[in-house]
């Protein structure tokens, strides 16, 4: 397998990955031996084709949530997603409350890294 730093952070990550939303033991049980080889990405934000929030309360109630299904305390990345559906609609709030939330929980050490991912 293939890998490379991912930009600034210092982490290696493999050059393929997995897209894994519904990961997290809601379709199988979780091996816990090759958990702890995985690095552990997680997005917030936007929760379903109509569901968008990227306030402050509802990242940090997701956060703690998702935590919960994959058995983990912390993650290497955690990014804010597609906030520019809806015509950006969103944007100020995922810049605002959304950004503030990602480096609080970076502060608590719950996630390595934080970013912002979105169409160019």
């Amino acid at each position: 397998m293939l890998y490379r730093t991912l930009g600034k952070t210092g982490l290696e990550v493999s050059m393929i990955s997995l897209g894994g939303s519904a990961l997290g033991g809601v379709f199988q049980a979780i091996n816990e031996a090759r958990a702890i080889q995985t690095v552990f990405t997680a997005k917030t934000g936007k929760y379903s084709n109509t569901d968008f929030d990227y306030s402050y309360k509802r990242i940090m109630k997701e956060v703690e949530e998702s935590f919960k299904r994959l058995h983990v305390d912390y993650v290497d990345i955690l990014h804010l997603h597609d906030f520019e559906f809806q015509n950006g609609i969103h944007k100020e709030q995922a810049l605002n409350e959304g950004y503030k939330a990602l480096v609080d929980l970076k502060k608590q050490g719950k996630t390595r890294n934080i970013g912002i991912g979105i169409y160019p």
